[in-house]
């Protein structure tokens, strides 16, 4: 018997973070904005926390990734091309690996 628990808020989804012990992997706005996008996807899916830190980085601004990885993306625009990128309401925004 599978027992699935559905999260519907992006409060939900930080508790899930907190209770694997990561609820310091990323800040409150990129949690929100990964739920946001794992929720839009078309397929129900399940909740991979450690896979989700695994697969995701947060960076502040464009010109700490810039630095961190030895890149010169002069905008989102262009790092989005080459990136997956979510985006949040701010500066910071995740990557994909």
């Amino acid at each position: 018997m599978a027992i699935v628990n559905t999260i519907t808020s992006a409060q939900e989804f930080a508790g899930e973070f907190e209770r694997m012990g990561r609820g310091d992997q990323f800040s409150w706005i990129a949690l929100e904005a990964l739920f946001h996008w794992l929720d839009e996807l078309p397929e129900p899916h399940e909740l991979d926390v450690i896979g989700l830190c695994c697969e995701f980085a947060e960076y502040n601004d464009l010109a700490t990734f810039n630095d961190e990885n030895g890149e010169a993306f002069g905008n989102m625009e262009d790092l989005s091309d080459q990136y997956f990128v979510i985006p949040t309401d701010q500066r910071n925004f995740l990557i994909g690996h």
